[in-house]
């Protein structure tokens, strides 16, 4: 990063109480798990659906905090 405004790539992954990063926060992911478990209950999103959420959850968790450990400074 050349400019002090610059943010790094990984920052819109982070746990962040903003309208935006509340759904990485724990909390957020929480909602997030219930809510798409209750649409596919519902037959309102498709079967696997909260299975592919957990997953892509799961990712974007990982890929944070590595990118945030590697990219040191």
């Amino acid at each position: 990063m050349n400019s002090p405004h610059q943010i790094p790539w990984y920052r819109p992954l982070s746990p962040q109480l903003t309208p935006d990063g509340i759904v990485f926060t724990q909390y957020g992911q929480l909602l997030t798990t219930y809510m798409v478990g209750a649409l596919e209950f519902v037959k309102l999103a498709p079967k696997g659906s909260s299975k592919v959420q957990a997953m892509l959850t799961k990712t974007s968790k990982v890929q944070t905090e590595e990118s945030i450990k590697s990219i040191k400074f």
